[in-house]
Parts: structure tokens; sequence; C-alpha cells
């Protein structure tokens, strides 16, 4: 009861008054004032947002450039509280001192830096939503606040300061009043504005260009049917809105920003909508998810002066989050009579690899547009909504509502609240005859750890009694409604709802034994506690379903060489299981045709809930050699003799990348020993075998910069056939400055270095939505390749070099799984006598295109 009573009284004003003086830097990147509380009330505390972005903690290989496109950029808040000097760490500074009864002034310097989000600098447009300057609070809560202001702004810029627009030719100082946390501010250049009903949508614009306009938005063009969409989505959400009395006490700002983690985000006079806003396929069930993310901080922010008004002792932002919750669903409802996120979209196409864990583990932004997530608390507090408490968002607690009450009765309760005078405590209890505080009472910290399971199951004709156990450190603790769904001999399904673990009777109306048992359908129990090797819901069904995707498309053009290797990736694997696995691959290049199955299984570290760091497998494969492959003359070397051939290898992997597509830091190693029988043509057999060991390792220089080294070994021995002896030429695994179809040897070591950089790290190129190019990185690399070749005398040489430049276009598919296109040139350093002598030279660049990072495989 702790929580509940903490609750109750986060909302309580803390200044009498609140005077802000301030002037912002000519490049928009220092803010430097003073700020006054009159009146405060003890405890009085001073919130510090810069505190919360002065470290790069949280940020990853994953994250890194939704946030700082070019390079980490702290922030910083200097301040001086009644002449006592204080650095900003963390989102609260305690001890605040002052006199009894008399005010406390904070000097504050703010240092704004080059980031992505409601605070930031981006492309000369300073980003100033919130967080800028500090604000009083208590005891976890900053309260809505009249603040008084007077605020400098630089010349040349055009924007707004709280609700007050500023032109180029405008004052430089504006003055106002603002009822909030923190005074809003924009500064751009030149800003594009559109106004209508109950709203004005800011575009700022970079020297009267575009925001983002050039290399990194080559689809500018489609932000004019974006808006038009967005524009309709907002009087679609008042529309709506004014049918429950909830109408704008001013009008809306919504700022068009650089946003990559969220779509949307609020501020004290509106929200912010990111750039790459409906860049999607121009098809309304795609567009929907966009839809519902703005409507949804529309409403909630429409809900707020109804909250504050009628539940005075409670967050309003919560309240109000939790009730923008749920008329964005009874809108969507409507509108679209059911929700489809992306699970549901891509499911039919079976191409994501785990779908319903990525939202565990999201691989590219918006995760909470695309994905319908109970729980959307993040492992850090960025947004400038939640920076400064551990309280849940209010979505949480509506979800929590559906389950104890129902999804229809939790709408019209939420319609009756907006529509009466009555907090939502006592229209709860009306209505459902709920306790709506004790309801919330598991779910207003953090959120529980557990993990449920299916247990024994006992079956007669006509009942089936499943065991529901519960694990974890809220094991003895959660109750919580679980629903378990028996599917019977005949295809019927039967349901029945528990609260908390324990054995369930399921009525099978003689039609037993079961077929299915599964804890939670429809997805809304959240565990995060699981077994290793396990996703949380693995357990929640028996049989486990199994599910056989195409997780890959992949080639590899050489086309200096005119060559092409087309490889199909298949796997089947039981959903959630993150240890067992089964792929099936088919391969053509120029050597051989063939296919090949592997068993894998993983083990060890949870880099995420998508992968473990060890793997262990075997590969069997058959091919089919062709003669078609052969060395051009002059170099011909022993001939290419057609066969069929079976091998089998058995394989260790470690590999500690968060994603290989944009990694900057990690290691890993692979050992490799395998053999391989066939038959040529003529009816002659052979064998040989193969060891390999690699391993490679990344040295972040600075942020977007890093040193990568692989070293690789390999050696065949025994009767190899000429396709499948080691090259020194190849993209991935050998020089990449040298054809595949050059030197050939049986034992071969490579050595290789890398300098990968960043170019851009927050494009927003649309290509039919479909795919987004997001990122440009460039690769120098150097490769060195030690090689017993098989034919000596025309080969004079064991040591090859090279050196090149590769570009990487790095996109999203779909908005929902990453994507690469790679362009190699590599420049070989002296080549095999024969090569040098011929008369039908290799060109002396080689270039590769690739679609896989370099060294994913290594």
């Amino acid at each position: 009861m702790v929580l509940l009573t903490i609750l109750t009284v986060l909302s309580s004003p803390v200044c009498d008054e609140v005077t802000l003086e301030a002037e912002i830097g000519a490049y928009l990147q220092q803010a430097r004032g003073t700020i006054t509380c009159a009146g405060p009330q003890a405890g009085i505390q001073v919130a510090t947002y810069p505190g919360v972005l002065s470290t790069a903690d949280g940020i990853d290989d994953i994250n890194r450039e939704w946030f700082y496109p070019a390079k980490f950029d702290p922030a910083a808040m200097h301040l001086a509280i009644n002449g006592r000097s204080h650095i900003a760490d963390g989102p609260w500074l305690d001890g605040v001192p002052a006199a009894p009864g008399g005010p406390v002034t904070v000097e504050f310097s703010t240092r704004v830096p080059n980031r992505n989000g409601t605070l930031g600098v981006r492309g000369g447009i300073g980003y100033l939503l919130g967080g800028w300057h500090p604000a009083f609070g208590a005891g976890e809560e900053i309260p809505s606040q009249k603040i008084q202001f007077r605020i400098r702004v630089p010349a040349g810029v055009a924007g707004f300061v709280g609700d007050q627009p500023v032109g180029l030719n405008s004052p430089r100082v504006i003055t106002g009043e603002h009822s909030g946390r923190f005074v809003p501010i924009l500064l751009a250049p030149a800003v594009s504005v559109m106004r209508q009903a109950g709203v004005t949508v800011i575009v700022p614009q970079t020297h009267g260009e575009a925001m983002g306009a050039g290399l990194r938005d080559l689809s500018a063009s489609r932000d004019e049917t974006a808006l038009g969409e967005l524009s309709a989505t907002l009087a679609d959400g008042f529309a709506f809105a004014g049918r429950f009395g909830l109408t704008p006490a001013k009008t809306l700002l919504v700022v068009v920003a650089p946003l990559r983690e969220h779509l949307v985000e609020r501020f004290d006079e509106g929200f912010a909508v990111s750039d790459r806003m409906f860049h999607l396929l121009p098809f309304e069930t795609f567009l929907a998810l966009h839809r519902l993310s703005i409507w949804r901080e529309q409403l909630t922010l429409l809900a707020g002066a109804h909250c504050q008004r009628v539940d005075p002792d409670l967050p309003a932002s919560l309240i109000s989050e939790l009730v923008g919750s749920a008329l964005t669903d009874r809108l969507a409802a409507e509108r679209y009579g059911e929700t489809v996120y992306a699970p549901e979209l891509l499911e039919t196409f079976a191409v994501i690899p785990e779908i319903d864990s990525l939202i565990f583990a999201p691989q590219v932004a918006f995760r909470d547009t695309y994905f319908s997530a109970i729980d959307e608390s993040s492992p850090r507090r960025w947004r400038l909504d939640n920076f400064f408490h551990s309280r849940p968002r209010g979505k949480l607690l509506y979800e929590k509502m559906i389950d104890k009450i129902g999804v229809e009765a939790v709408s019209d309760l939420i319609a009756a609240y907006v529509q009466d005078d009555l907090p939502l405590a006592e229209v709860t209890k009306e209505i459902s005859q709920e306790d709506l505080l004790a309801l919330w009472a598991p779910w207003l910290g953090r959120y529980p750890e557990i993990d449920y399971a299916i247990g024994e199951v006992r079956n007669t004709d006509d009942t089936v009694e499943v065991m529901v156990e519960a694990h974890g450190p809220a094991a003895n603790t959660l109750r919580e409604p679980i629903t378990v769904e028996v599917v019977d001999g005949e295809g019927g399904i039967h349901r029945v709802e528990r609260l908390g673990p324990g054995m369930v009777s399921v009525p099978v109306k003689n039609k037993g034994p079961a077929e299915i048992v599964e804890i939670d359908p429809e997805g809304r129990l959240v565990e995060l506690a699981h077994e290793p090797g396990k996703g949380p819901r693995f357990n929640n069904r028996t049989p486990p379903r199994w599910r056989f995707l195409l997780n890959n498309i992949a080639s590899l053009i050489a086309v200096t060489n005119e060559e092409l290797t087309l490889a199909v990736d298949f796997s089947l694997r039981r959903i959630h299981d993150l240890e067992h696995r089964l792929d099936f691959f088919a391969l053509y290049d120029p050597s051989s045709i063939g296919a090949a199955t592997t068993y894998s299984f993983a083990f060890g570290e949870e880099l995420t809930p998508l992968r473990l760091a060890h793997q262990v497998g075997a590969s069997l494969a058959y091919e089919r050699l062709r003669s078609e492959f052969t060395r051009r003359p002059p170099c011909d070397g022993p001939p290419a003799t057609p066969g069929d051939q079976l091998s089998l290898f058995l394989f260790y992997r470690y590999d500690d990348r968060l994603n290989s597509y944009w990694a900057f830091e990690g290691k890993g190693l692979s050992l490799r020993l395998g053999g391989a029988t066939g038959w040529a043509k003529d009816g002659a057999p052979y064998q040989f075998g193969q060891v390999g060991v690699s391993g490679f390792y990344i040295w972040q220089l600075a942020f977007g910069h890093a040193v990568v080294g692989r070293l690789r070994g390999d050696m065949n021995f025994g009767e190899t056939p000429i396709q499948d002896a080691l090259s020194v030429g190849d993209l991935y695994r050998a020089g990449r400055g040298f054809e595949r179809d050059e030197a050939r040897g049986d034992a071969r070591l490579v050595m290789s270095t890398e300098y990968r950089h960043l170019f851009i790290g927050d494009a927003r190129t649309d290509l039919g939505g479909i795919l987004t190019w997001t990122r440009l990185e460039g690769a120098l690399f150097a490769d060195a390749v030690y090689m017993s070749v098989l034919d000596p005398i025309d080969c004079d040489r064991s040591a090859f070099f090279d050196v090149g430049y590769g570009l990487r276009f790095i996109g999203e598919v779909m908005g929902v799984t990453p994507a690469a296109i790679t362009v190699d040139f590599g420049v070989p350093l002296g080549r095999c006598v024969c090569e040098e002598s011929r008369t039908n030279q290799r060109a002396p660049v080689t270039v590769y295109v690739g679609f896989v990072q370099s060294f994913s495989s290594f």
C-alpha cells in the first residue's frame, strides 16, 4: 500500500509562483538563465533532464543512431542554487538549500546536445521542447505549474516559445505565461506552418529547404503526402474526441522532428511526430499503425485537463495516458473493426524469425507503433514524460483493467468517466464494483518478474485438468487473470480463466483428450522471468508450436568477374526456443549447385531475447559439382571435373554482437571440422577433409568509428576437387581484391583489417514503403592471404595482398527487420604471373556486391 499512498500525493503544487528568465545561444546549443520558485514546499527537489542524457549508459549498437546519428554528444547542466554549485548527473538534484519560506533561485547553464529527440540540435534546428531548463518537483513528480517567462532568442531563427510564435523579424525577447513542466521552444532557420481546427503543425526547415533534404533524405518529396495523412489523422482524432466533450483548451502544437525510438512523443503544448511518419506502403492496413500512435498521444493530451480537474490527487499524465489508450482502441474498433499489428501482418509471409519476440528485442525503430505491447516500459527512461519517475505508463493500467473486467466494460467505463465529473475510482466502483487502486497495486512499481508454465496435464473424456505453474521472484505474490485454452480432438476450442497459478479444469464435452493446451493464447501476460535458452512464452504451450520460416535470400555478385552466387535459407524451429534449430539451404554458385541441412544448438549468455552467444552444430550437404567452373586461360590449372558430393561438417561458433548489421563492438570465434566423399562423372571416388578456425575482434575507437580485425585459417587434406579448393579471393572469407576463380590452394591463412566508419546514421529515404534506407557506412580495408597454391608453375607467389574501400547501405524492411547492400572495391597488390601475362587480363579493381555486412560470417 506504500505505492498507493505515494501515488495519491504526487500532484501537489511545490511553488506558489515560478518565474523563468533565460537566453538561448546563437547556435542553439547553449541556454542559460535563472528560474525561481517563490513559496517553496518543504522537500522541494529540482529536476534536471540533461543529467539523464549526460552519459552513454543504455546506448548500444542497435539504438545508437536513433539518438546520435553522428557521435555521442552528452548534454550537461550546471546549476547554482542560492549560491551553491551543482552539476546535474541524474534526473533529480536532492537537498535543495532554501531558507524557510524564502524563494529558491536556480541559476543554470545548459548544453543542448547534437541529438535526435525532443531535446537536441539537428541540422541547425533546435528542438528544446522540454528539459532545457530545471523544473521544480517533489516525490518523483513535476507538477504542472504556471511559469512566467522572459526568454531571449538569437537572430535569424523562427519557431515558437511556449505558445508564442516567433518570426524571423519578431522581437528577440519573448514574454508570456506557460502552464506545464517546461517551456517548449522550437527554433529553426525557417518553419512551415499548417493550421487547422484545434492544432498547428510546424515543420522546421533548414535554410528554406524541407528538414533533412539532401543525401540523407532522398524521399523528401513524400513528405507532402505524409503531411496530408497527418492532417486527416488529426482531424479524425478531434472529431472523435468531440463526441465525448474533449476539446482543446488551446491550440495544440505538433512538431515534425527527427524521432527514431518512438514515432510520437509528448511535450507540454503538444507532441512531436517523427519525420518518418506515414512513410509506409500506401495501404490503410499499414497506415493505420501510424494513425493509432498519433491518436493515442492526441487523445491523451485532450483528456489531460479533464483528468487533472476530476482527479487532482492522482498524476494527471498517468490517468490521461490510460484514457488516451482506451479511447484510441475504441476509435480503432469503430474505424477498422480490429487493429492488426506487425506480427499479424507479416505472419503470412513468415519472413521474420521469432517476430513475436522482437517486441522484447527491437532491431529497428518505433517498437511501440508496430508491436502491441502490454507493458511499454523501457530499461532507460529518456522521454520528457517519464524521465523523472518510476511509474508505469498509463497504458499498462488500462490493459490490466481489461484483464480484470473486459475490454467492452473498460471502454464503456472510460467513456462514462470523460463525460462525468466523478473521479475514475468512483466510476470504476459504480460500473464494475472493482476497487481501482487495489486493481492497480501490483503494477505501480517495477513490473513483477514471473514466468508461467504448463505443468501436469490430466485428460479424461469430458475434462482436461491443467496445472498452471509460476516461477520467478513474483511467483508467490502475484495474482492475475490467466486464461487456459484447450483444443480438443475435433478442433473445438475451450477456455477457462483463473486467478493466479494452480489447477484448472477445462470442460471439453466428451471430446477429450486434449490436442493442444496453451496458457494465455491472446498474449495478455508479460513474463519477464524465463529459463535460459527459452523465450518467455516457450513453456506456455504443449505441444510447442513449430514454424517454418524463410529467413533470408542472399546473393553475392562478383561484378568484375560476372559471377552470381545465390543462397536461400529456411529454418524449422519451435517458437521461442533459442537453443534448437534446423536450417535448410539451397545454394547456387559458379562451382556447384546444392542443398544442405544444419542442426544447431545454442547456449551460453543471452545477448538478446532472440539469440544466445554460443552455438554448436552439424551440417549435411549434397552438391552437384559443375564443369562450367574453370580458370581462364592461360592459367588453366587442374581441370574442373563434374560430379556428385556429400559432406558432413561439425562447427562451433561464438559471437557476442547484438546485431551484425551495425556492430561497432564485439568479438567472435569459429571452429570447423568436416569431410566429404564424392564421385566424379567417370565414377572415380574421392574423399577429402577440411579443418578451419577463425576469429574477429571489433575495437570501438569512437562513436561510429571502429577497427575490425579478422584472422582465419583453413586447410584441406585428401583428394580435394578444384571446386572445393581454397580460393585467394572472396568477399567474405578471403581477399576482397581478388576474384574467386584466381589462385587456389589446399592451405590458406587470411588476415583482414577494416576501418569501419559511419557517414550517415539517420537517413530516412523511403523506397516505396517496403525498404527504408537509414544509414551509410564506409569501410577502408586491407587483406593479406598466405596460401599454398595448387599450381606453383603458373603462380609464383604464396603471399597475396589487397587494399580497398567499401560502402554499406543499411536499412529496414517494412519497419521490422534490418537489411543491407554492400559494395566493395578491392585493388590487388600483385597477382599470379600467369594472370599478369594473360592477354585477357582481369580488371585492375575487383568489385563485389553483397547483401550482408562484412564479417557477418567470418
